[in-house]
């Protein structure tokens, strides 16, 4: 899955470099081989504390930009990220996503904000909530930031490609099984296209639940 992220983000051209930002814990060493087999630069930091982990992450390559995606999206879709980091750039603002006002699918969440907007949240942000989610006290605060977000010209919310638990695992399979023979890079549309010709592909994960914070 990760393979698949990290290809379809390197389609962005906006997009300088890469990272895979994760813990030092023993379990991920894996994540950390892989991203040496792919030429992949890695920050290690905390587990917990992931406002740290992409803080310090983010002046160790010394970004001016950084574009978030999470590790469990391997359908996100390089036009959908590119049109938020260009909102973030045409705009000269402090944050932009797609994810504010839900209107694109789950598994193509963007987030992109400035190095300035991320070092503030880290050293103000105080709360697990800020600490554990990164972007929660720029979210949170947006009297203090400059924030614009991205939306879908329809809503295309009710899709679900994001990978969390088994149910999700299969149904990306599916969409997998169905759209890949003609190109690994499938986009947003042909998922949508999909789902309308065989709408009951959806219900392999249609009850499950997003966390919360």
């Amino acid at each position: 899955m990760l393979w698949h992220t990290f290809q379809r983000i390197r389609k962005v051209p906006e997009i300088d470099d890469v990272v895979l930002a994760t813990s030092k814990l023993g379990r991920d060493d894996p994540l950390v081989r892989f991203a040496e087999r792919e030429s992949i630069s890695v920050f290690r930091g905390s587990e917990e504390d992931v406002l740290e982990r992409y803080y310090m992450t983010a002046k160790e390559i010394q970004a001016e930009t950084i574009v978030r995606i999470t590790g469990d999206c391997p359908f996100i879709d390089p036009a959908i990220t590119r049109r938020t980091v260009k909102l973030f750039l045409e705009n000269r603002i402090d944050y932009s996503s797609n994810t504010i006002e839900r209107t694109f699918p789950r598994g193509t969440d963007t987030e992109v904000f400035s190095f300035d907007a991320l070092e503030r949240a880290y050293h103000e942000g105080s709360t697990r909530a800020d600490r554990e989610h990164v972007t929660h006290y720029i979210v949170s605060n947006t009297g203090k930031f400059r924030v614009k977000w991205v939306k879908s010209k329809k809503n295309l919310s009710y899709i679900r490609h994001c990978v969390d638990v088994k149910q999700d695992y299969l149904f990306a399979k599916a969409l997998f099984f169905h759209l890949a023979f003609d190109n690994i890079f499938f986009t947003t549309e042909e998922v949508e296209a999909l789902l309308k010709r065989l709408p009951w592909l959806m219900e392999i994960n249609a009850h499950v639940c997003q966390k919360e914070l």
